[in-house]
């Protein structure tokens, strides 16, 4: 059985469900991908990184989509894990973690690769 996780379920705990879902079902046997930081992505990092540095409540609490910009979205997963669904192009779908140093290294600009599941989409 499968548990997808609202923000009610969660904004009391500070652990996250045991059912936490990181990828959805059909991406978990995918292979990941390096590829380059577009800029978008680099943006999203920065504000996140910002968020979790004063600690505001989006990147506080376990989520799937608190944290949102233009082009994807995502949450805090694990005590310094962040999962996140990000859309480069109308045509592609990219999932993947990040600790937050990994954040801060994104967002920061000395990190220039990430690796992703990707997969295909009918737009966004």
């Amino acid at each position: 059985m499968v548990f997808f996780v609202t923000l009610a379920a969660v904004a009391a705990s500070s652990d996250p469900p045991q059912n936490f879902i990181h990828y959805p079902p059909h991406m978990a046997s995918q292979k990941s991908t390096l590829v380059p930081v577009p800029d978008a992505l680099r943006d999203f990092m920065a504000d996140v990184n910002e968020r979790i540095q004063t600690r505001d409540d989006s990147a506080t609490i376990y989520s799937d989509d608190l944290l949102q910009c233009e082009h994807g979205y995502g949450g805090r997963v694990a005590k310094k894990e962040f999962g996140f669904v990000f859309f480069p192009s109308k045509a592609e779908r990219w999932d993947f973690r990040l600790l937050t140093d990994e954040i801060d290294e994104i967002a920061n600009g000395h990190r220039e690769d990430v690796r992703v599941r990707i997969s295909l989409t009918t737009g966004v």
